[in-house]
């Protein structure tokens, strides 16, 4: 006995249904001291609704002037990611430095559930880069 066959539309996720990129080295208010950093910064993206292994991942930087960096760009999660509930970026701490001091950094994210095909932003984030 089987039953029909139905076809199924599933709505995506809001943009504001993820979490932000988070910078971890950052303070509560999102500031983040360049002089007390000893290696690059790590920038967290919590799970997110339907988190699953092989979901591409990109995650990038920008900040004032021209300043664009790509610090990991489509990358599948790994199992070990799954089992972390996150996947981590590290932004070169050099470039930071290159900064103008007291600008603002803005961290993106973009995951992908088809392999690339279409891609679902994650809400912007910031951290005031302070000397």
């Amino acid at each position: 006995w089987a039953s029909e066959p139905l076809n199924l539309r599933i709505h995506p996720v809001p943009r504001n249904g993820y979490q932000q990129v988070l910078c971890d080295e950052a303070d509560g208010l999102g500031n983040l001291s360049l002089g007390e950093l000893t290696e690059d910064p790590h920038l967290v993206l919590h799970q997110w609704p339907f988190m699953a292994l092989g979901n591409q991942v990109t995650i990038a930087v920008s900040g004032v002037g021209e300043y664009q960096k790509t610090l990991r760009d489509a990358v599948p999660v790994s199992a070990s990611e799954l089992s972390q509930k996150m996947v981590v970026a590290r932004v070169p701490l050099q470039d930071l430095r290159g900064l103008a001091a007291n600008s603002r950094m803005t961290m993106t994210a973009r995951i992908s559930f088809d392999g690339g095909k279409t891609t679902h932003a994650v809400p912007d984030a910031f951290v005031s880069l302070n000397k």
